[in-house]
């Protein structure tokens, strides 16, 4: 395909209008992304916001941690044992 600009073969299209672009017609690049004239001056108004960091949840004053207790499922020991032949058994 060539660009209806400059009639050079295209090298990609434009993330936002989807226009083919040529080397010349580039407006911004970032990374593998390409941006025509238009839209990369569109983008330069676009800022940025930071996502703020979240906080950790505070204690009150003289709070103890409270101990989590887990019991385990008790299992049953298995016993294994091997037979004449090399093969391993398990005995229940």
């Amino acid at each position: 395909m060539r660009c209806t600009k400059h009639r050079r073969q295209t090298v990609g299209a434009c993330n936002w209008c989807g226009k083919q672009l040529c080397p010349y017609c580039i407006g911004k690049k970032e990374g593998g992304k390409l941006y025509c004239d238009k839209c990369a001056m569109r983008l330069s108004t676009v800022k940025r916001a930071k996502i703020p960091k979240p906080e950790k949840p505070k204690k009150a004053p003289g709070a103890r941690a409270q101990p989590v207790i887990e019991e385990k499922p008790t299992q049953q020991k298995k016993v294994f044992s091997v037979d004449e032949e090399g093969y391993l058994i398990l005995e229940q």
